[in-house]
């Protein structure tokens, strides 16, 4: 995992963004704006590490591929903390998203506290479906800290520790060059 603080010029960029575009489409889970903030925030900041032009204003739906890196189809997943992650911690993926053509997700952890992106780290469409769990619509999922939420449909989650762990945007680079998917 690495951190960095997302950039004033990012942050500023995808609350332009958030009140110009509604990026939850599907009609079941969409995530309300700050929900669809978070999301816009991590794609961002990872477009911006690695040098790649910013969602922009004429965006339309990508069919859920964020980002291209040597033919390989990423999408970008990312969810809003009051912490800093830690291995035990959990990413999801909403179940309705499944289907999509990707290839790698790359799941991120945004600290709202402070406004820092942690990358924690990214993992095959084929090895996320062997090692997630998946929890049916309704189900309750229990927080670390006590809290619950009832899923909004089926949802798949993983935990950091399973991912494809790394230590900076170079080594993500280089690990999903690298990498030989089938």
């Amino acid at each position: 995992m690495f951190s960095i603080e997302v950039p004033k010029e990012v942050l500023s960029h995808c609350e332009l963004l958030i009140n110009r575009i509604n990026f939850g489409n599907r009609g079941i889970g969409d995530g309300n704006k700050s929900e669809q903030l978070t999301g816009v925030i991590g794609q961002c900041t990872i477009q911006y590490l690695l040098n790649i032009p910013l969602i922009d204003f004429e965006s339309k739906f990508d069919g859920g591929i964020d980002i291209i890196i040597n033919n390989r189809k990423i999408d970008i997943k990312t969810m809003g903390r009051k912490s800093n992650p830690k291995p035990f911690f959990v990413n999801n993926l909403i179940g309705l998203q499944i289907h999509f053509e990707v290839d790698i997700y790359i799941f991120c952890s945004l600290n709202k506290t402070n406004n820092v992106i942690t990358v924690c780290g990214w993992i095959s469409k084929k090895d996320f479906l062997l090692n997630a769990s998946l929890h049916k619509k309704g189900s309750y999922r229990y927080r670390s800290d006590g809290t619950k939420f009832s899923t909004k449909a089926d949802l798949y989650e993983i935990e950091n520790s399973k991912l494809n762990q790394i230590s900076s945007i170079e080594d993500l680079l280089s690990q999903i060059n690298k990498s030989k998917l089938n």
